[in-house]
């Protein structure tokens, strides 16, 4: 990505110019060499600018052996490969072409990659909020969240930005959280402070999962990543999640969010992941809560499908299920949760 955000300085610095990248050069003793950029006239084809850009610690990266025959040395090379376009068997060296060595250091580089990520972030939440706005979600930039909260519900839409291997990727979640499901497994297991969720997936699962017709069925599986490096990616993602939103988002959070629904859903196969709510050990917390509330009358049956599926889970969710269990075979009515 520095590369990247190198040639992209370049390509501002000479706007009337061509940017080549990757061009190979051929010395006259056999041996290669290959530049990150080449700034070329097309009208005149005469090269304006070699450039090879170092990203390492200290910003002081080593160059290869061809790198210092042509940078230091000042061998000239002759132009060859694909990637040299109409500059293929023009000669060149520092002698009649300008050069230069662009360093980047990665301390550097992270606490601008960390900032410009925070930027694009923002960008990409102000450019969605009319967006949402326009259904009745509200935002909150703490939590990189859209929420639409009723009495009965709260649907959120949610960000992850991240950065990895330089680049800056984004994923974004569908939550639904049924207010009395979530209070009463709080008040169960003591835990206030642990985020609970009702149902919920990445949105291109769920939007995979209403395109599919074999609903029953779902597999965890890579999804596509987003990667955004500026404002022209945030416009392209602005508008595919609008899309997403009316399309297929607004459909989900409109059908699901009821006790009914999430009981249907995540009981009908109780041994199958759910893309509902593929974290096996809290769905199948949540779905004996929404059965006994929903009156399952199968709900029995279900604790004990749940149960043995339960045996190798991890805690805090093997206690939480006991301790559920027991509560809503013992203790729970319809009368108790208010």
């Amino acid at each position: 990505l520095g590369e990247k955000l190198t040639t992209g300085k370049i390509e501002a610095e000479f706007p009337d110019k061509d940017v080549l990248n990757q061009v190979t050069g051929n010395f006259d003793d056999g041996t290669r060499v290959r530049f990150d950029d080449i700034v070329a006239d097309p009208k005149t084809t005469k090269v304006e600018l070699v450039n090879e850009t170092k990203v390492s610690k200290n910003g002081d990266g080593k160059l290869s052996s061809g790198q210092k025959k042509f940078f230091i040395d000042g061998k000239p090379v002759t132009l060859t490969g694909k990637n040299a376009e109409y500059l293929k068997g023009k000669s060149i060296s520092k002698e009649n072409t300008q050069t230069r060595i662009t360093n980047i250091r990665t301390d550097l580089w992270k606490k601008r990659m960390k900032t410009e990520a925070s930027l694009l972030k923002n960008n990409l939440l102000d450019s969605l909020i009319p967006v949402f706005s326009k259904y009745g979600f509200q935002i909150n930039k703490k939590e990189s969240a859209f929420k639409r909260v009723s009495k009965d519900s709260i649907q959120i839409f949610d960000f992850f930005i991240y950065k990895k291997n330089n680049q800056i990727t984004i994923k974004s979640f569908i939550k639904i959280k049924i207010t009395k499901i979530e209070d009463l497994y709080r008040r169960i297991v003591g835990d206030k402070d642990r985020p609970y969720m009702t149902l919920g997936n990445n949105v291109l699962d769920i939007v995979e999962y209403q395109k599919n017709e074999d609903k029953d069925k779902f597999e965890k599986k890579p999804l596509p990543k987003w990667l955004i490096e500026n404002a022209e990616d945030v416009s392209i993602l602005t508008k595919l999640i609008s899309n997403y939103l009316e399309d297929f988002i607004l459909v989900y959070f409109n059908k699901f969010s009821s006790i009914q629904s999430v009981d249907r859903l995540l009981n009908e196969n109780p041994k199958e992941i759910s893309v509902h709510n593929y974290i096996y050990p809290l769905r199948s917390c949540i779905a004996i809560l929404a059965a006994k509330i929903n009156s399952n009358e199968n709900f029995i049956n279900l604790v004990k499908i749940y149960e043995e599926e339960m045996k190798n889970a991890e805690e805090p969710y093997k206690s939480d299920f006991i301790k559920i269990k027991e509560y809503l075979i013992n203790n729970y009515t319809n009368d108790s949760y208010n």
